[in-house]
């Protein structure tokens, strides 16, 4: 799924980038969609490309 995600974000000339906390990782996603933290940075990738296609 982290691969998908990546995918889409290559095609679409955007990025994907973690940021780790204390909370755990934190995705931003191509228009600077974050996600809510999460113990694992596929997860927060996840979070991140649904609120991308929720947008």
């Amino acid at each position: 799924m982290l691969l998908t995600i990546i995918q889409h974000c290559a095609a679409r000339q955007s990025s994907i980038s973690f940021s780790f906390t204390e909370l755990g990782t934190i995705a931003t996603i191509c228009n600077g969609l974050r996600s809510q933290p999460h113990p694992h940075p596929a997860l927060a990738a996840l979070d991140a490309y649904v609120q991308l296609l929720e947008f």
